[in-house]
């Protein structure tokens, strides 16, 4: 700990001194330390510090100990979509800056994460197709690092041996265990060769890793040895992680040879060091279940004893019955002891015992001249062998039993028989005679109707086809009938509420038809870590849920973290259903659009009416996915044969972007993906090959310079005139700017470029300087939240002139001073149609806001945001008197946070002008109160009021106030115009309205005998031009927001096509409803974007 002490105040240190660099470099040594130490939660917040450092304020090259510190920590904490990302961004930079020694490391990472994500799957065959590809390639580089050492005396020793560690585990898992044996083995002998010191971590692991392989192979000598160095190594480095899996390790080695007390000290050795680390919950679950396992056979073992010595009884009374007539029940008697032995050798893994008690069984079965018990018994002996891994020896057993039931015409004993041989060829590597032999299985399963040996072979099959045989499709179309026979099992299963197809003959041969499963959880490999088993991971993780599309089957996963929309999840599971098809039917890019989810006839109407629903079942329940039409979408089917082919699992979030059926096809939008430079690399590869489309829409991802670089190569093939480029809110840096430029295409077609809340900062100033002058077409520029200042501003002032395109311009909350602002006004008002403005966020003194007056006086702004600006009455006042000298009409006014009263409010509705001339108002956080919710209510019920959008959240209206704006929609006759209003936080406390009479006036327009909630339910229901409604953090219980929307639907039937579909969101104090083609929840830097003419709208 002093040494995380002294790291602890170098970071203050540099911290306090300013010195970025040294500052994000301590906080990664720390980071570090506690790793090492498992203390993970306190290390993933110094390794934060780190990666947000890097980003901000270091270069590229910077980020990469950060990126790869927090790769391998994700991992510890089996948080793998997070690892993937940071790993990859670490091999990204690694491959930009050319260090062969880091991109050996993220290969190796990588090929981790992928292979801890295959052993917690069924069936992901990307995961262990990626696991091999990244783990060769670390092994490739570490060999060229090897035959030329780099000269900064980086050792490539560390990397290498992990190579060997990395690609032995693999093979370990898929079962090639003399291939392990051989590679970790090498492994050891260059750590000798080297000169490895004896504690290093990278012996530690091959010694571990050794261990499982001779457990497997059941050399336990080797094993026990193995394990010991592991052990003592990890005690000698303070490792407590390894030293409580190397325990792990050796109580599996005394658990397989039934020495039962020694393996339950060595788990309580593993449980008392997991407790003193953090975040190993999972580690602590799965040492506990092994007690239980160790104690349990333990009891199974003492009555397996007790069981010999009725046996060794039975057996004597036989002797002494021979010749009697009582001889055959004595000979039965035994038969049902040695049954009982079989299965109790069984579940205490006690292979030798188990060939001992079937031997004797056969024996015996020969004397009752029982047939059926006797291949029963070649059975039980193959399996035993084929577990003392004797292969030859079972694969005569079994080929012997198989023959003795197909000589008396036993179709279940056939495919039992046959699946075991196919277990057996697989192991000795005969994988073709293995899955004929399964596939022999299966039609015979199929021909006697045995459901279970069905399973089995199918899901061996499964197996072959999908590590094996690497064939991905063949994989597919058997996990489909898995799957299928699973759903079929379970539903007859809940009808008849019995167990199905029990082995009529003998309990002991269903038995046989799979390996068997050991009930210790044992520790796997490259990173150490001791993991649930994939079934429990998945239960905590989420509930899987059937649904039947078209003829299909899909086993939707509800994950319990996500908060999905009923319309959501039928997006969602119309991408799980294009994924499930085989590739001749993904053809087209077809997929359905899924009108209605429903169960017995009965629609299914929200998320919650579904998950009470499968709870009610216990998760037993088949939902019918009614499709109301095919949505055709190209750019999928080009995404998902692009992922295909860089071994890619398709980003779901991607694909329900690109399926939102109101996009043109001349439109991609995939804002919020979690894209970063490599996981965006499918998509763009798609396209280049979907060539035509008019906007692309990149914003809210992690996407940086990389990204650019690889939009110059996809955009030469790009066919329409223009295009619109939206990268806000990434990682883009100046550099982009210059991209820009140097892409003829971009210069050629851009039309609107919004990079805002990127990290810009003046660098940028002669990169935009260039982008203002070469893209003739730029009509709409938008830098918002860019780190730039009042010297860029300047710039993009010099760039301007009369004959520039520019008629949209956002440069709010950047550091720009008063002189720059003015200056840039000036040049604005020489353009000829620049026609909107926004400065939120900027501070105007009088000197800006007259230049704008003067801008505003000069030329038609049709639209002006000054959100926070503290532009205050009497500037706003100024400001909305200039608007309207050149024009009879402004499309959007947005005033929020400015400071300004009811009088403001008072003005623009006692002004004929304002009011048939604004469309869009925004008064948001201005105290207009009641007083001023009296003159919008006035200005809303006249006939020329032209409002469309009015967003008066947190005005302070009160009851009064609120109920008079939302009378006012309602109650005009002759204005249809709003469509759209947002009455947040404007009631403090509703029981107001239940104890304070309000005014006479409104009480005779509202009948005050009604309650407050229902004059406001009348209201929503007559204001049936609405189309969005925002009465969020007002106090509304849930009752009451279920009343709005009971009175919202009733008013909007959903048969209309006026209104199309209705909807709602209640989550906490949000109340939203809307209508098709609204959405809410729109971050604020998305409300505004140039892609969309109204604050909602899609």
């Amino acid at each position: 700990m002093a040494t995380l002490s002294s790291a602890k105040k170098s970071y203050e240190y540099a911290k306090a001194e300013g010195t970025r660099l040294q500052e994000a470099q301590w906080a990664n040594v720390i980071g570090n330390m506690l790793k090492k130490s498992g203390k993970y939660a306190e290390a993933l917040k110094w390794l934060s510090i780190d990666y947000d450092l890097s980003i901000k304020y270091l270069s590229q090259n910077h980020c990469l100990p950060a990126c790869q510190s927090l790769g391998e920590l994700y991992l510890c904490l089996e948080v793998f979509q997070h690892a993937l990302l940071f790993q990859k961004k670490h091999l990204q930079l690694a491959e930009d800056a050319n260090d062969l020694v880091e991109q050996q490391r993220a290969n190796t990472q990588l090929g981790r994460t992928y292979h801890e994500m295959f052993l917690r799957s069924e069936d992901d065959h990307f995961s262990v197709q990626n696991a091999r590809k990244y783990f060769k390639a670390a092994m490739k580089l570490a060999h060229i690092i090897k035959e030329s050492p780099p000269t900064n005396n980086c050792s490539f020793l560390e990397e290498y041996i992990d190579a060997h560690n990395n690609i032995g585990m693999l093979e370990f898992d898929l079962d090639n265990l003399e291939e392990a044996r051989k590679i970790l083995t090498k492994g050891l002998e260059i750590c000798d060769e080297r000169g490895v010191v004896e504690d290093d971590d990278g012996r530690s692991r091959l010694h571990h890793n050794l261990g499982n392989v001779y457990m497997k192979l059941r050399m336990w000598d080797s094993a026990r040895e193995h394990i010991d160095k592991d052990i003592l190594i990890c005690q000698r480095t303070e490792h407590r992680q390894g030293e409580a899996k190397g325990y792990i390790n050796l109580g599996e080695l005394h658990y397989r040879v039934q020495n039962y007390q020694e393996a339950l000290r060595c788990y309580q050795k593993a449980l008392d060091l997991t407790n003193l680390m953090e975040g190993e919950d999972a580690l602590l679950k799965q040492i506990r279940q092994n007690i239980g396992t160790v104690k349990k056979a333990a009891e199974v073992m003492n009555e397996l004893q007790k069981e010999e010595q009725n046996l060794k009884k039975l057996t004597e009374d036989k002797e002494d019955a021979r010749g009697r007539p009582r001889e055959r029940h004595c000979l039965l008697q035994i038969i049902a002891s040695l049954d009982c032995l079989i299965e109790k050798s069984r579940t205490t893994i006690a292979w030798a015992k188990l060939c001992e008690f079937a031997s004797m069984k056969k024996i015996i079965s020969s004397e009752l001249h029982d047939k059926q018990k006797l291949i029963d018994s070649f059975l039980v002996i193959g399996e035993s062998y084929e577990n003392l891994r004797e292969f030859d020896k079972a694969l005569d057993w079994y080929t012997r039993s198989w023959k003795e039931y197909q000589f008396i015409g036993d179709f279940e004993g056939q495919a039992l028989a046959k699946v075991n041989i196919g277990n057996v060829l697989d192991h000795t590597n005969n994988w073709q005679g293995a899955l004929d032999a399964f596939k022999e299985s299966y039609k015979l399963a199929v021909r006697a109707n045995l459901p279970s040996i069905q399973l089995t072979a199918l899901e061996n099959m499964h197996y072959s086809y999908m590590i094996r045989f690497d064939k991905a499709e063949e994989a597919r179309r058997v996990k489909l009938l898995v799957e299928e026979l699973k759903q079929q099992r379970n539903k007859e299963f809940h009808t008849e509420n019995v167990p199905e197809d029990l082995c009529s003959s003998s309990n002991s041969r269903s038995k046989c038809a799979t390996l068997v499963s050991e009930n210790i959880v044992h520790r796997n490999a490259a990173s150490r870590p001791i993991f649930l088993s994939s079934a429990d991971k998945h239960n905590q993780q989420c509930q899987v849920v059937s649904f039947k599309i078209d003829k299909d089957v899909i086993h939707y996963p509800m994950k319990a973290t996500e908060k999905l929309s009923i319309e959501s999840m039928k997006v969602e599971l119309a991408c799980f259903y294009y994924l499930g098809l085989p590739v001749e039917r993904r053809s087209d890019g077809i997929l359905p659009i899924i009108k209605d989810i429903k169960l017995g006839g009965r629609v299914i109407e929200s998320l919650e009416t579904l998950e009470a629903t499968v709870s009610e079942h216990m998760g037993q329940v088949l939902f019918d996915a009614c499709i109301g039409g095919w949505n055709q979408k190209r750019l999928i089917k080009l995404y998902t044969d692009c992922c295909n082919t860089l071994c890619e699992t398709p980003n779901m979030k991607v694909l329900m972007k690109l399926y939102d059926q109101e996009m043109t096809d001349a439109d991609v939008a995939v804002s919020g993906c979690g894209l970063q430079d490599f996981s965006i690399t499918p998509l763009l590869n798609a396209l280049d090959a979907y060539k035509d489309f008019a906007m692309l829409d990149l914003s809210h991802n992690l996407l940086g310079n990389s990204t650019m670089e690889k939009l110059q190569k996809v955009l030469p093939g790009y066919t329409y005139c223009g295009l619109r480029l939206d990268i806000h809110c990434n990682l883009f840096g100046p550099t982009a700017l210059l991209q820009i430029c140097e892409c003829p295409v971009l210069v050629a077609r851009l039309e609107v470029l919004n990079i805002s809340e990127n990290p810009l900062t003046d660098a940028c100033a002669s990169y935009l300087l260039d982008v203002l002058e070469k893209c003739k077409t730029l009509h709409s520029l938008s830098m918002e939240r860019c780190c730039i200042t009042s010297r860029t501003v300047l710039k993009v002032a010099d760039a301007l002139n009369a004959g520039s395109p520019l008629d949209q311009l956002c440069i709010g909350y950047n550091d720009i001073d008063e002189n720059a602002l003015a200056c840039l006004l000036v040049k604005l008002g020489s353009l000829k149609r620049f026609s909107s403005l926004n400065l939120n966020g900027l501070e105007l003194n009088k000197r800006v806001v007259d230049s704008l007056c003067g801008l505003a006086s000069t030329l038609p702004l049709f639209e002006l945001m000054l959100r926070e600006t503290g532009i205050g009455m009497d500037g706003a006042s100024l400001v909305t008197n200039s608007l309207f000298i050149r024009t009879e009409e402004i499309f959007k006014l947005d005033l929020s946070y400015c400071g300004l009263t009811s009088n403001y409010a008072l003005k623009i509705s006692t002004n004929s002008c304002m009011i048939c001339g604004i469309y869009e108002l925004n008064l948001s956080g201005n105290p207009i109160k009641e007083e001023g919710s009296k003159a919008l209510s006035s200005m809303l019920l006249n006939s020329k009021c032209c409002l469309k959008v009015l967003v008066l959240e947190k005005c302070e209206l009160g009851v009064a106030g609120f109920l008079q704006i939302i009378q006012a929609v309602s109650g005009s006759l002759t204005n249809s115009y709003v469509e759209e209003l947002n009455l947040a936080d404007n009631v403090k406390s509703l029981h107001v309205a239940d104890q304070v009479g309000l005014d006479d006036d409104c009480k005779t327009t509202c009948q005050g005998e009604f309650s407050f909630i229902q004059k406001v339910s009348t209201a929503i229901r007559k204001a049936t031009n609405l189309r969005f409604l925002d009465l969020s953090k007002n106090g509304f219980s849930k009752q009451s927001a279920e009343v709005f929307y009971s009175a919202w639907s009733r008013s909007r039937p959903s048969d209309s096509s006026l209104y199309g579909s209705r909807g709602w969101h209640m989550e906490e104090e949000t109340i939203h409803l809307f209508l098709e083609g609204i959405k809410c929840c729109v971050k604020p830097c998305c409300k505004t974007n140039s892609f969309s003419c109204s604050a909602y709208r899609q």
